[in-house]
């Protein structure tokens, strides 16, 4: 069986459709739906997948809206910090400096090591460091633990920016590497202009670079989530013995696929959705 018209397939519903040994070879599948759909030995070689260009309009949208929003709060954080610590109370600088230096290390270690071992192993020694130390002063009397506190509740809040910012950036990467970079730089725009200066960019750096090597599991299954919901949809088909060879499968729905005997010798997957015990 072969589909001789390109323009019924792309951006259509084929869900249940019976396609099996059908030639699909470089068809143009973005926003197709074929869950439920029977492929069992079809040729789906070299064939484009993806989101529909009004969803990836949406997510690259919204993607850019939430960095610049994120890039602005970056900013103002960084001029707080900086008038902690060009104040005159020592507890305070002492807290911005603390502050600073945990949140160098978590960025860096979140790009050494992935989002996951920085917030996972890093920022609760740092906050753990910081109540001690606030536990210390208060046994000592020579605080009340207010300036430990505010430097737990800072880097807590700081940790969540900067994981909303790699989740928005990878989000934003579902249109492709130059929105990628769109949404990248914007937000670092942003709280360079709020005041942020070195420490924005830092951030939007650092959170660039998580988002394109991270692979941590809620971050890969939320990313792919957004993107397939109106990409590629094979959700529960049958693609058993399917020819997948050198196909570019992006932004595509897989939960509940056979892909028992499915050749996928050159494919390309990205922002892809598989159950959780096939991911």
């Amino acid at each position: 069986m072969r589909i001789m018209d390109l323009t019924t397939v792309r951006g259509r519903s084929m869900a249940g459709a019976n396609l099996s040994s059908a030639t699909l070879s470089g068809f143009d599948l973005r926003g197709t739906d074929l869950s439920g759909a029977d492929l069992r030995d079809a040729d789906l070689s070299l064939i484009r997948s993806g989101m529909t260009p009004a969803w990836t309009a949406l997510v690259v949208g919204a993607a850019l809206v939430v960095s610049v929003a994120l890039g602005l709060v970056i900013g103002a954080s960084t001029r707080y910090l900086r008038a902690m610590y060009e104040s005159a109370d020592v507890r305070l600088r002492f807290v911005a400096l603390f502050v600073s230096a945990s949140l160098l290390v978590f960025v860096v270690a979140g790009v050494w090591r992935g989002l996951r071992f920085a917030t996972r192993d890093v920022l609760p020694v740092t906050a753990a460091l910081a109540i001690a130390a606030g536990l210390i002063a208060i046994v000592t009397g020579t605080g009340t633990g207010a300036g430990a506190l505010t430097a737990v509740m800072f880097l807590v809040v700081a940790a969540v920016i900067v994981v909303l910012a790699v989740l928005v950036r990878a989000v934003g990467g579902a249109g492709g590497r130059v929105l990628f970079s769109l949404v990248a730089i914007a937000g670092g725009l942003a709280g360079g202009a709020a005041g942020g200066g070195l420490f924005a960019a830092l951030v939007a750096i650092s959170a660039m670079l998580m988002a394109r090597r991270d692979h941590a599991p809620l971050l890969a299954r939320t990313t792919a989530a957004v993107a397939s919901r109106h990409g590629t949809s094979f959700r529960n088909a049958n693609l058993a013995g399917a020819n997948l060879n050198g196909a570019k499968l992006i932004a595509c729905d897989f939960r509940g696929a056979d892909l028992h005997g499915a050749r996928l010798d050159r494919a390309h997957a990205m922002l892809c959705w598989f159950d959780k015990e096939a991911s």
